[in-house]
Order: C-alpha cells, then structure tokens, then sequence
C-alpha cells in the first residue's frame, strides 16, 4: 500500500499539471494579437529555462535530505501557487510575465516530483520488481496524460477556465494528502557537509559524463526533445488554434499521444528483462517516436493523426521504460536523484530552444512551415536511433540482465563516484 500512495500522488501531482498546462497554453494561443505564436514559445522556453536551473537543486536536495520531506514541501508549494495564478489572472489580470514565472513555479515542482519517482520507487520495493513499478509508473503517467487533457481541454469547453483550474487546485491537494500516508524505507541520506552546494549539485553531472552510455542515451533524447516537447505544447495548439478555433481537438491530440504511452508501458512492463534484452524496445521505440512525427506531418485526415500521435506515444514508453529501468539497478542509492536530475537536465535542455525556435518559425513563414518542419525532424529523430548501434558501451548496458546490471556503474566506473 506504501508504494501504491506514492505512485498515487504522483500521478495526480502530475496529472494536476498536465490539465494546467493544456489551460494555459490555449489561453495564450487564443488570445489577442497577432504575436502569439512568439509569446507562446517565449513563455514555453521560459518556463524550461527556470526548471533547469533548478533541477540540480532539486536532485541534491533530494540526496541529502528525507525524500518525503521534499516531496511535501514541493507539493505545498504546488498548492500555493496554483491558486496565485487563480489571483492573478481571474482576479488581478495581471502581464503574462506575472503568469509564466508562476507557471514556472509549477513546473518546477512538477519536475521534482517526475525525478523524483526513479529514485524514491527502489526504497519502497524489491529489486525483482523495480521495472514492475517504473512500468506502472509510466502507466499511470499516461493514465494522468489522458485525464489531464480530457480534464483540460473538457473543463475548458464545458466549464470555463475559471473552475477548471480550481479542479487542478483539489487534485494538488489531493496529491498532498496521499503524500501524508508514504513511509520511504531504508534511506541514507548524504549528509557530508564538506563540499559547498556547487560541488554537490554539480555531482550528478560529474557521474553522467563518465557514464558513456548514459551520456548517448542523453544525447538522443536532446534530439528527440528538440521537436517532441514543442510538438505537444507549442505547435499543437497553434495548429489547433489555426485549423480548428476549439479546444476539444487538442485535447483528442493529446489523450492519443497519451493513450499510446499507456500501450507501450503495459506491454513493457510485463517483460522480464533478466530473459529478454533492452537493446531492441529502446532502438524501436525511438524510430516509432521519429516515424510517428513523419505520418503527422503527411497525413491530412484527423483521424490519421491522430493514429501517428498515438504511434510517437507508444514509442516513447518503450524507450524511457528500457532505458530508465537500467539505472535503478546500476546506480548507488544516495546518488541516483542527482543523477537523475543532471540527466533529465541535459535530456531536456533543447527543449526551451525548441520552442523558442518553432514559435518563431511559425510566427514568421506561417502555418504553412509547420509539416515540413515536423518530416525533416521526424527523420533525423529516427537516425537517431544509429547511436545505440554505434556506441558500443551503450549497446553492452542494453543488453544486460537485471542482475548483471546490479550495482555495475559502481564496478565499471569507480572513478565517476568518487569524492
């Protein structure tokens, strides 16, 4: 029951903030003006640029101290700003600045609780079920996709905005209360005092760029994210905006893409991966995220778009499953959440470029840039997936067992967990 209230709260923490962003992202698609295509990206690239700074913050304050005790400081914190941006701008209507720094705020906690959960799920379980529980946390993650977009694009079409976001506020809070009940076992937190906080932070960053295999999965996913991210949060609801002038077809884009997650997180999660290899659902499901941008750029017909957004969905689940589940038996204990920040820091790093850069594309050639931008990326996201044949070291962690990969960054690389 300790690890179904954890992954309960984090589910509908995220969930939460997946029904905000849908809600802010149309407000500002929709509004007034003839420069949204660059505030939209603007705001987005924003948003990323604070989330990164603080990730490595976030993954030593993790390491160091009592995971829960984090967990509820962010998600009172969660609670907080969710009715400040309900102030501001039902109430107050203040700038978009105002908003996006508190959107900021929110997703900063939302990145907390997402590193979070890789690196709390081994002291609440055995080892035989840590990819279990990662899969179902991918499964619920998608679950919270769909309902986050029914919820957000459904609450603003049928309940207004206004109330919308005051159902996000009872999720946080929910969330919070499942948090109250989580009993995080066995935790060692560092505690060493002899290193200033640059030094700490800067660990996890120390440890990935001695892992050469980490190090590629990384750079693949700084390809992938460069155009998957914006896809979902600045180009649809452009395109949606443009094509449509309603919120429910963004909502279908989105519950698709989710419900294509949730496929490929059930399927992975019922693989033993002490029989059978990683190597093969990370490789296809790279090339399913690369070709399913390809078909969304070609087809003109909804529904088959629909179909490729669930396709790029699919592929994503098997990808973060086959790849993520490594570190939760490679990696010592006390430094798996400042690793897990400094990898989901550089993953995501391309993501506010990307956003900046396909608003503004957008906002100057049109609409009209939109699908032969997506084909030339859907591609070079699939050649992508060439690294995971080219690095042999790469290749070698893939294809190991669970009980092979035990303990084996500390054995192979002895050196990145020094000091």
């Amino acid at each position: 029951m300790n690890i179904v209230n954890f992954l309960l709260s984090s589910a509908i923490s995220l969930l939460a903030f997946r029904s905000f962003s849908i809600i802010f992202v149309w407000s500002i698609a929709t509004m007034e003006g003839e420069n949204n295509s660059i505030a939209l990206g603007s705001i987005i690239a924003l948003m990323w640029i604070i989330n990164l700074v603080t990730l490595p913050l976030s993954g030593d304050l993790l390491d160091r101290n009592k995971k829960k005790k984090i967990l509820i400081i962010s998600a009172i914190f969660s609670v907080i700003f969710i009715n400040v941006y309900y102030i501001f701008f039902y109430h107050l209507q203040v700038s978009y600045l105002y908003l996006a720094l508190t959107a900021s705020i929110l997703a900063t906690t939302n990145s907390i609780v997402t590193s979070s959960i890789n690196s709390t799920i081994p002291f609440l379980t055995n080892k035989e079920h840590y990819t279990k529980y990662i899969g179902i946390a991918t499964s619920l993650n998608s679950v919270q996709a769909i309902v986050g977009a029914i919820l957000g694009g459904g609450g603003v079409a049928f309940l207004g905005s206004q109330l919308s976001i005051i159902v996000v506020s009872a999720f946080y809070t929910i969330s919070l209360v499942f948090l109250l009940f989580v009993k995080i076992r066995d935790e060692k937190p560092d505690n060493s005092i002899h290193q200033n906080f640059i030094k700490r932070a800067s660990i996890g960053f120390k440890i990935l760029f001695q892992l050469k295999n980490e190090k590629i999965t990384c750079y693949i996913a700084m390809v992938t994210n460069f155009i998957l991210t914006p896809l979902m949060v600045v180009i649809l609801p452009l395109y949606v905006a443009s094509n449509y002038n309603r919120i429910a077809p963004l909502a279908y884009f989105e519950v698709s893409f989710a419900i294509g997650m949730g496929l490929g997180a059930l399927i992975l999660s019922k693989i033993d991966f002490n029989t059978y290899t990683r190597l093969k659902p990370a490789i296809a499901g790279n090339m399913m995220i690369g070709l399913g941008i390809i078909l969304f750029s070609i087809f003109e017909i909804i529904h088959l778009k629909l179909l490729s957004m669930m396709l790029s969905g699919f592929g994503l689940s098997l990808i973060v499953i086959a790849t993520n589940s490594v570190r939760s038996f490679a990696v010592p204990d006390h430094f798996r959440a400042r690793l897990e920040s400094a990898i989901f820091f550089l993953c995501v790093i391309t993501i506010p470029i990307g956003s900046q850069t396909f608003g503004y594309l957008i906002q100057t050639f049109g609409n009209d840039i939109i699908n032969p931008l997506l084909l030339i990326m859907g591609v070079i996201v699939s050649f992508s997936s060439l690294a995971f044949f080219l690095s042999s070291h790469t290749k070698k962690m893939l294809l190991k067992s669970n009980a092979q990969l035990d303990q084996i960054y500390m054995k192979e690389y002895p050196k990145a967990f020094e000091g």
